[in-house]
């Protein structure tokens, strides 16, 4: 498929209910990157307590954290939509984790998130617009989008539909994960054979 070039994938799941669309399509995502040999850390900032920027930025957990995420070759942010925007606990932690660092330019990064209906679809554009003009990130494909029926929270089961984007996502951000590893690293990189013939 590609040069052997060792990626990880930082997957930020930041929605405050066990059960949750964004946090059913993060573990899918997960389950799809791992299955392709994939380097996953999950991150579920439920688990953690963050303060309001900047009261916990000498916290060394958060430190901990912030470097986990600097430190991925691409990101997958998974987040509920509230009040037609992001969730507010992911733009926080955003807040700590966000560093312009020259060698970290570049990065691709998937958003998925979780609404509870369909005319939620552009309210998470101003996360992505956040990604790419404060770090120079590069966005892979349009916001993949569970909503209302799509996800059913109680089972824990994704609509195929979903499925399949997701799916098709994460094949599209491992390439991307190791275009951006080699530009980093003044590697030379080359596609022999996109396993998606160019459907990404």
């Amino acid at each position: 498929m590609t040069n052997s070039i060792n990626s990880t994938v930082a997957i930020v799941s930041s929605s405050q209910a066990r059960k949750s669309r964004s946090r059913l399509a993060a573990l899918y995502a997960q389950e799809c990157l791992v299955a392709h040999n994939t380097t996953v850390d999950l991150i579920h900032l439920k688990d953690y307590e963050i303060l309001t920027y900047p009261h916990s930025k000498d916290d060394p957990t958060l430190k901990d954290l912030v470097q986990r995420f600097r430190v991925a070759t691409a990101w997958v942010l998974a987040v509920p939509v509230y009040n037609w925007g992001p969730s507010g606990v992911l733009t926080n932690f955003l807040h700590y984790a966000l560093s312009d660092d020259p060698q970290r330019r570049f990065r691709p990064f998937v958003i998925l998130g979780g609404a509870g209906g369909q005319r939620s679809f552009m309210a998470l554009d101003s996360l992505a617009q956040t990604m790419v003009y404060e770090i120079s990130a590069v966005q892979v494909g349009p916001v993949v989008l569970a909503a209302g029926d799509q996800a059913d929270r109680d089972t824990g089961v994704l609509h195929s539909d979903v499925k399949r984007r997701i799916e098709r996502s994460m094949e599209a951000l491992r390439y991307y994960a190791a275009a951006a590893t080699a530009l980093s690293n003044r590697q030379p990189y080359s596609i022999v054979s996109p396993a998606t013939d160019g459907k990404v």
